[in-house]
């Protein structure tokens, strides 16, 4: 689930859903540039910084983008919740599975097992 909440991030936004937490002062642990280098090199140096608490996922680009003014609040809020570092708070694959369904409906679009099962109700209708 938390995979599919940076995924939505990234591809809702374009911008990457990492950000640099802030220090007690208020200030940002790295530059932009410095985090972009951290994210291109990956592996032990950026789960470090994550860790450690340096690195946080930004879903403030979910709470002030424009592109989520397009979606409802439940799933905004549901890929938040996918998110949470405490996977209990996590919503379960049938919850995704809804939102994903709202998210495609929104955008005209359909499952393929919900199109199937409506052409095999259509079938099993005698005229």
């Amino acid at each position: 689930m938390f995979c599919f909440g940076l995924s939505t991030i990234e591809a809702l936004t374009k911008e990457p859903c990492w950000k640099w937490a802030t220090c007690e002062d208020g200030k940002s642990f790295g530059t932009s540039a410095e985090l972009a280098e951290l994210m291109k090199a990956g592996g032990k140096p950026f789960s470090d910084a994550l860790v450690q608490g340096r690195v946080v996922v930004n879903v403030d680009l979910l709470r002030g983008s424009d592109v989520v003014d397009n979606y409802s609040r439940n799933i905004v809020e549901s890929i938040i919740r996918c998110l949470s570092l405490d996977p209990s708070e996590r919503p379960t694959a049938m919850e995704v599975r809804e939102t994903s369904k709202e998210m495609l409906l929104q955008a005209g679009l359909t499952l393929e097992e919900d199109e199937l099962a409506v052409s095999t109700s259509d079938d099993d209708t005698c005229d």
